[in-house]
């Protein structure tokens, strides 16, 4: 019979399914419901209680660096004192000299269950214009602890400068080509910047080649990859003994003094008066969190940082268990982004435009598939049999159009408003996309899913860990 020609058939792995007027509609309807449930996962309810919740920590820098054990430090003592009715969760979010972290929890609901642990490196990236925030997209809660950072090189290399005034000199000689290791728009790349820039640094150069959090610069070091580069004083003190030596430290000798002997002079007292780079650990909630969370909060840690046990741990890895809040930690930061506001900076790898490249991909797709439809329909003959199927055909083509166009607009929007990461929006929308336009081909789509894969995790490993550049 000529049903039979269009019932349901079964081959290879490929499931045909007859078509109805309710295809379209369905998928429209499918479409619409992903773009907006990223537009309703904020919304909280009952927020009379706080915490109601576990408080997640953003840490955006990978696990065991200098700011991640900070934060762990806090974390355990909170938890072992009680000091909040809720545990805080360390989630560590790296990359991009911290700008992926950032943005994360500057996205997050103001409702106090999110806080991040940042240091001046807040004021540098938007310096650098890796983003287009800084300080005033947030609340700042509290400045606890002061960490310095050491200069230092692999001792046993061959013209492995002993002094700072000799790795100025070498920088002099041979400018561009002493490799400093950094995370580019951080609170390293702006240590080396500011050497440079220094009166008595006149005339010196470094390459800024991108690199990790310590571990990583330590490894570049070690490896040959890196001539010189900077450490917190916890890293320093933690890998002196396996080949590092410290030139100088950038920071005041008012706040070395609190910390234990490490026998290191500042840049300062070696001639380099306009380098000194005192950094504090700030907690942040995002911007329009209620004041009455934000203070309950920063109460928690100025208890955290009267424990002795707590004082005893940051003193042993070269903290200086200071605290800070209200007037006098927005005093602070207003000095730090003005001495920032003295360094000149080059300006960041521009970011592809990425919506207009996805709309671009599409209207290219819509070019394709109208251009197929015109040829289809020139070369078909009246066929009296099954003329619905090739009615269907030519609708389906429409509908395959019409849904990879709305996928388009959900990931472009997505993107523009933070509201998925770009891995996980790249992958939908690549894997919605083909899988419309394999047909529900089983085995296709088991490629189309690994293409997406690639795709969103590649471009992404690419952008943020090659050129440091962040991502939505």
């Amino acid at each position: 019979m000529t049903c039979n020609r269009v019932s349901m058939h079964r081959s290879m792995g490929r499931l045909d399914i007859p078509r109805s007027p309710r295809s379209l509609r369905t998928r429209l309807l499918i479409l619409a419901g992903l773009s907006v449930l990223p537009a309703c996962s904020g919304g909280r309810s009952n927020d009379d209680v706080y915490p109601s919740e576990p408080v997640k920590v953003v840490v955006p820098f990978g696990a065991g660096g200098g700011t991640d054990s900070f934060a762990r430090i806090v974390e355990r003592a909170v938890e072992e004192n009680g000091l909040i009715e809720q545990p805080l969760v360390i989630v560590n979010l790296g990359g991009a000299g911290g700008t992926i972290g950032s943005r994360r929890a500057k996205n997050a609901p103001p409702d106090g269950h999110t806080v991040m642990v940042l240091h001046n490196a807040i004021l540098t990236a938007k310096q650098t214009r890796l983003v287009d925030y800084g300080p005033e997209a947030f609340e700042p809660v509290a400045a606890t602890g002061f960490v310095g950072q050491v200069v230092a090189v692999w001792a046993d290399r061959p013209n492995s400068p002993e002094t700072l005034d000799e790795l100025m000199q070498q920088a002099r000689d041979k400018p561009g080509e002493l490799r400093w290791a950094c995370n580019l728009g951080a609170l390293t790349h702006f240590s080396g910047l500011q050497l440079e820039q220094s009166e008595k640094g006149a005339g010196a150069r470094f390459n800024f080649v991108p690199a990790g959090g310590g571990a990583d610069r330590f490894a570049a070091l070690k490896g040959g990859n890196a001539d010189v580069t900077g450490f917190s004083l916890e890293e320093y003190t933690r890998y002196q003994s396996e080949g590092l030596r410290g030139l100088c430290f950038l920071g005041s000798r008012e706040r070395l003094n609190k910390l234990p002997p490490t026998g290191l002079r500042t840049a300062r007292e070696l001639g380099y008066e306009e380098v000194v780079r005192d950094n504090l650990f700030y907690w942040w909630m995002p911007r329009g969190t209620p004041p009455d969370r934000i203070e309950k909060f920063a109460g928690v840690l100025e208890k955290v940082m009267q424990l002795p046990e707590v004082r005893e741990q940051l003193l042993a890895s070269r903290i200086s268990p200071e605290f800070e809040r209200g007037d006098q930690m927005k005093e602070t930061l207003r000095q730090a982004e003005e001495r920032n506001s003295r360094i000149r900076v080059p300006p960041p790898p521009s970011l592809p435009n990425f919506p207009l490249l996805s709309l671009a991909a599409v209207g290219l797709l819509g070019v394709v598939v109208v251009a197929r439809d015109v040829a289809a329909f020139a070369r078909r003959r009246p066929d009296p049999v099954v003329p619905e199927v090739r009615d269907e055909t030519t609708g389906s083509r429409i509908d395959l159009a019409v849904a990879i166009s709305l996928a388009a607009v959900a990931y472009v929007t997505s993107l523009s408003f933070g509201w998925l990461d770009f891995r996980i929006a790249t992958v939908a929308f690549v894997t919605v996309a083909g899988g419309l336009m394999v047909d529900r081909d089983l085995r296709k789509l088991a490629v189309v899913m690994a293409v997406a894969l690639v795709v969103g995790l590649g471009v992404h490993g690419v952008f943020t860990g090659l050129f440091e550049i962040v991502l939505p």
